[in-house]
């Protein structure tokens, strides 16, 4: 083998162990998958939280919440942007590792159960929805469902047994946050096409896995240009 030809293999080897997002961030560039991680979900949040995010590297849980329509973790949306937060919001972009996120656990959580029992709002009957699918640990199981006043707009919760901590990593998460929604990639992730998921799923409102917006925002049915509510739910919404 050449010199250089060990050279370049030295090099290609460094820039896959780099592929993982930095905790800085260049503003000029927008932000591509790299490697075997997938796109699993979009946040917007504060700028605060942002700096946190990217400091991690992964997705943290924040301070109290107002909506918790799923248990407490992190909630995620399908497409950046998709909640367009106050003026000064900063999106994030979420990516997993797919060897560990496409076994994992994932359950759509009706409103109520088929005997009518509420189950948003409420861990424990949350809990035994999803034991009732066959999931022996609700703890360790991804959450779905539309979002409690804008059921044309859905979330996904990471419950905090599968965020990453310093150690364990059960699904591999990383992140990376920006200021502007536009750096961000276009891909919406598909919660119907998702490996495992058990439970009932609710209409897809067809929005496409790659639907831009224009200027103008969404013109597809269901498809409206932002959530009118933050992804958790509002509390105000259930008795």
């Amino acid at each position: 083998m050449l010199y250089s030809d060990i050279i370049r293999t030295l090099v290609c080897a460094f820039v896959a162990c780099s592929s993982l997002p930095s905790d800085s961030v260049d503003a000029e560039s927008p932000i591509t998958p790299k490697g075997q991680n997938i796109i699993v979900g979009y946040r917007t949040v504060s700028k605060a939280q942002a700096e946190a995010y990217n400091k991690a590297g992964t997705p943290v849980l924040p301070g109290p919440v107002m909506g918790i329509q799923l248990g407490n973790g992190v909630y995620t949306s399908p497409k950046a942007g998709d909640w367009a937060g106050p003026p000064d919001s900063w999106y994030c972009v979420i990516f997993a590792d797919s060897d560990k996120f496409n076994p994992a656990a994932k359950a759509w959580i009706p409103q109520k159960s088929s005997t009518g029992t509420k189950i948003w709002w409420n861990e424990n009957n949350i809990g035994t929805y999803i034991k009732s699918l066959g999931i022996s640990d609700p703890s360790k199981t991804l959450r779905f469902s539309p979002i409690d006043g804008d059921d044309q707009h859905f979330q996904m919760l990471i419950p905090p047994a599968l965020l990453s901590g310093t150690i364990f990593k059960p699904l591999g998460l990383t992140t990376t946050c920006v200021d502007s929604v536009s750096k961000l990639p276009s891909n919406r992730v598909n919660y119907w096409s998702m490996s495992g998921m058990k439970g009932i799923a609710p209409s897809d409102p067809g929005c496409g896995p790659t639907l831009m917006e224009d200027g103008e925002g969404l013109k597809s049915p269901g498809c409206s240009t932002h959530s009118k509510v933050e992804p958790g739910g509002n509390p105000n919404n259930h008795s």
